[in-house]
């Protein structure tokens, strides 16, 4: 009797867990893409980008958010703004303000381990001028190159709006993924999300 009872209860809890799983939200595989969370860094780590023209602002030192994992593209400026919901930013009190012409960096994603046939989902909020384009990259785990390139490009609205681009991995040599988001014109991006579609 007990034993039944206590299968009853497994089962119980397992289903609940599954409905959890099933109702809640996707997982993020960008740390903190509400932009609320920054890292600061001296600008002599930067003394080559600022030579080449990346702005990063006029503080002495450079704040970045906390996924930013390397610049990519042309040079241009990134900044992280504060402001009033639904005016700089979208929600919170921090934002991503970039400007340039193909200009933007790589975004730190975990886990990064992919392979062909893998589908991944890119969403944001912005607002702006021009076009906002993503890059899903697939690097080969025995080179360490970048083996796959997919783009995608959405031209900005004036207005906050939320884009959704999809990507599915095709190559086998692909081992590692790194999304990179890159800006022709201007933007403010906030809210960003990366990972698998439901």
């Amino acid at each position: 009797m007990v034993r039944e009872k206590l299968k009853v209860a497994v089962v119980v809890v397992m289903c609940f867990i599954g409905t959890l799983f099933a109702n809640g939200e996707q997982k993020n595989m960008v740390e903190e893409g509400g932009v609320e969370v920054v890292k600061e860094h001296m600008a002599t780590s930067f003394t080559t980008a600022l030579k080449g023209g990346w702005d990063f602002g006029d503080d002495i030192m450079i704040t970045l958010p906390v996924f930013y994992d390397q610049l990519s593209g042309n040079p241009g400026k990134i900044l992280v703004v504060e402001g009033e919901e639904g005016c700089t930013v979208y929600k919170g009190k921090k934002g991503l303000y970039m400007e340039g012409n193909f200009s933007g960096f790589y975004i730190r994603v975990s886990p990064r381990h992919s392979r062909k046939g893998e589908k991944y989902r890119m969403k944001f909020w912005a607002k702006g001028e021009g076009k906002i384009s993503v890059n899903l990259v697939g690097f080969d785990g025995v080179t360490g190159k970048a083996c796959e390139i997919i783009p995608k490009s959405v031209n900005i609205s004036d207005r906050w709006t939320e884009y959704v681009m999809d990507f599915e991995v095709t190559k086998e040599e692909v081992t590692d993924i790194g999304p990179a988001i890159y800006v022709t014109g201007k933007a403010w991006v906030d809210e960003i999300f990366f990972g698998k579609p439901e």
